[in-house]
């Protein structure tokens, strides 16, 4: 959804269905989170001891640094956006969570009306250090918490390969049928072998090579 030129993915629809993300739990591992503190969080992410407007972030976890806010300082940024898009309501844009009212003109998330768990992954230096060798105990850390949907924009520029951290997500999906996994198939598609509008094979990074998570394009 754009603020200026309104939906872009027909989420609308869903919305109309009565399906804003109420009762669910999600979660994503990126940079950080806003100030990583929920007395301050951008204020579409629910505040503290509102009513209308209630605080939807659980919790959040500092994997990589002794915090977990977005710190643009170093890189940060990124996990805010990304986050905004699975849970953001809206509410500095113009949206009323609290009546359903979430115009063309807001900023919303898909789920707005979900609450939500969230892991930075982001060290000290920018980089993603935080993330576990063994992307299980990502995984876990917020199954336990409840969410059942763990959204990951971040990967490995593999060229089609099954790495290890693609097997560990086969794993963990087998293992815990009721998780729903995404990432991001990565920045890497080309078309140039040959030029014919067709996307070049083995472009989509590790991760997201596994066969049991959704890899968005």
């Amino acid at each position: 959804r754009g603020a200026a030129d309104g939906p872009i993915m027909d989420v609308e629809d869903v919305w109309a269905r009565g399906i804003r993300g109420e009762g669910q739990i999600a979660s994503a591992s990126d940079t950080g989170l806003s100030t990583g503190n929920l007395a301050t969080l951008h204020q579409d992410y629910g505040q503290q001891g509102s009513a209308t407007n209630p605080m939807r972030v659980l919790k959040g976890y500092a994997l990589g640094r002794a915090t977990w806010d977005d710190d643009q300082s170093i890189d940060g940024g990124h996990g805010t956006h990304t986050s905004g898009s699975i849970v953001g309501n809206g509410f500095r844009s113009g949206s009323t969570p609290s009546t359903n009212t979430f115009p063309t003109t807001s900023v919303t998330g898909t789920a707005p009306k979900a609450q939500f768990v969230f892991q930075s992954v982001m060290d000290s230096g920018g980089g993603l250090g935080g993330i576990p060798a063994d992307l299980n105990t990502l995984f876990q850390q917020t199954y336990d918490d409840g969410a059942r949907v763990h959204s990951n924009s971040w990967g490995a520029d593999a060229a089609g390969q099954y790495s290890t951290d693609s097997e560990n997500l086969d794993e963990f999906s087998w293992n815990r049928k009721d998780m729903v996994i995404t990432f991001s198939a990565g920045n890497s598609g080309v078309d140039s072998t040959p030029a014919d509008g067709v996307i070049d094979t083995d472009s989509i990074g590790a991760p997201a090579t596994a066969k049991n998570c959704i890899t968005v394009g």
